[in-house]
């Protein structure tokens, strides 16, 4: 029974204490409210000062021979090739400060990024700069590079698939065996399904140039700042009645 009292009690007195605490934090809603409008403008100003930062993007399909003729992971690693992208700047003529300043290699990296489309043979190659006619440049060249990088090699193996099926049906006819015969034409039937399914490599959604700049950094920025805000505001007001009353207890 004792013990029952007790816990109602301290119930009752956290009650009391959070009560409390709400009631400073409305009398104190100007001061809050104010340390929070002061994050939001620094944020705002701070957005404004930075550079805008648009996108670039192209839809890249992976060469198919049944199957994808190079993974998916390959792909993106190829695509992120930073040598890619210095072949495209160097078609720009952007690649003068490469010579002079080695850790510019570094900036560079950032600017290529590639995503995979699942249950697709797509990739996503998307170039972010503070320049959107370049923006698209380069994802441009960087997409046509890594196309025509890989349709290379590609093209030779469908070369010798065409070669051996025109083997095949040259020899199908010198045979006489009905066993050979049938061997024969069910590998011919397997090459011929192996090349209508094929799928060269292609940048199947162009870049085109962005006429906006991103802005998730900019609702990040303003979301961060208003939550740090409210944080401080009533960090703020409630160590301020915690000193009064400290001063008060101690005179």
């Amino acid at each position: 029974m004792g013990q029952d009292n007790l816990h109602s009690q301290g119930t009752y007195i956290d009650e009391i204490d959070l009560g409390a605490l709400l009631a400073l934090w409305v009398r104190g809603k100007k001061t809050i409210a104010g340390i929070t409008g002061i994050f939001l403008a620094v944020a705002l100003i701070i957005d404004l000062l930075m550079p805008k930062v648009y996108e670039a993007s192209a839809v890249i399909r992976i060469g198919n021979i049944s199957g994808l003729y190079i993974s998916k992971a390959q792909s993106l690693q190829e695509l992120q090739n930073l040598w890619a992208l210095i072949t495209a700047m160097k078609k720009l003529n952007l690649d003068s400060g490469l010579k002079k300043n080695r850790s510019y290699l570094y900036d560079l990296g950032k600017i290529l990024n590639a995503d995979d489309l699942p249950d697709t043979n797509l990739v996503r190659l998307r170039v972010r700069l503070n320049d959107p006619r370049l923006a698209k440049e380069i994802c441009s060249l960087v997409a046509e590079y890594f196309v025509l990088s890989n349709r290379h090699t590609y093209n030779k193996e469908i070369a010798l698939i065409d070669q051996r099926l025109k083997a095949l049906e040259k020899d199908i006819r010198k045979m006489t065996s009905a066993a050979e015969i049938e061997a024969r034409q069910s590998e011919i039937y397997s090459l011929k399904h192996k090349l209508a399914a094929a799928k060269e490599f292609a940048v199947v959604d162009p870049a085109i140039t962005p006429r906006r700049p991103l802005d998730a950094n900019k609702k990040q920025n303003i979301a961060l700042a208003l939550v740090s805000g409210l944080m401080a505001g009533v960090s703020w007001v409630s160590f301020g009645e915690f000193w009064n009353r400290r001063k008060a207890s101690s005179g």
